[in-house]
């Protein structure tokens, strides 16, 4: 039997995209599509909700929507073990689908205090912390950012967000996001910079943040973490979340 939580946090997922991107029905899911920043792939996608029809059909209209719409990603929420089929992978007339899985994660410990000082800092200074963060990697695209800074906008206008950060000498090191929708939290984007990776920033912005969501009440605190994350898994879990299930997206390369 999965557990209720996860089903909680699907749903509050499916709520901010709800909020995030106005959606077309369709007779399998949603086509969702952002008017604030239609550039920013992550808010424009295929979400396929009915799972309980033949596999062949609902691959094919959920790629036909995606052809459609001029979208590159497709989304399945499943409960573990059931339809895990990954008959959406694999080529179409388009390109190649691939499976990307997020693992989610909820908070089940005590509050506890940080063994850094965080803040909660403003969106400009969170924005201007990211920027400072993808100029240090290695692998940063000008157009990624811009569209990294879009979502955080058009999330921010949805719902209500918190914006943590740690400092050292003056310098915010590591922040990360806190989204509100009902009595639900999610926690989401943390970042540190390299140089000051592996000495405890993220665990406590981490802590910070959850801290935050309980003095607020939240029934059920939650993160997604892409699978192979294992430092972001580590994080999480020093600070006492469990894994609950996963999310299938499917990418268009």
């Amino acid at each position: 039997m999965p557990d209720p939580s996860l089903q909680i946090a699907i749903d509050v997922l499916r709520e901010l995209e709800d909020r995030a991107g106005p959606v077309v029905s369709t007779e399998f899911g949603g086509v969702y599509t952002s008017a604030v920043a239609p550039h920013v792939e992550s808010l424009n996608f295929v979400r396929v909700d009915y799972i309980n029809g033949p596999i062949g059909k609902i691959v094919a209209a959920a790629r036909e929507a995606a052809r459609k719409y001029s979208l590159r990603t497709i989304v399945v929420d499943v409960s573990a073990g059931h339809m895990t089929s990954l008959s959406f992978e694999g080529a179409d007339a388009r390109g190649c689908w691939e499976r990307l899985v997020r693992g989610i994660y909820a908070w089940d410990a005590e509050p506890a205090e940080p063994s850094h000082k965080v803040e909660q800092i403003s969106l400009d200074d969170y924005l201007a912390a990211q920027q400072t963060f993808l100029d240090a990697s290695p692998d940063y695209i000008p157009a990624e950012a811009d569209g990294d800074g879009a979502a955080v906008r058009a999330f921010a206008d949805a719902v209500t967000t918190q914006w943590w950060g740690a400092r050292s000498n003056g310098e915010l090191v590591c922040v990360g996001e806190l989204y509100f929708v009902d009595d639900c939290a999610q926690l989401e984007s943390l970042s540190t910079l390299p140089a000051w990776e592996g000495q405890g920033f993220g665990t406590a912005v981490t802590q910070a943040r959850v801290n935050a969501a309980h003095s607020e009440g939240a029934s059920v605190v939650f993160a997604q973490i892409e699978a192979g994350n294992d430092a972001s898994v580590a994080v999480h879990n020093r600070v006492g979340f469990r894994h609950l299930g996963t999310r299938n997206t499917f990418i268009l390369v």
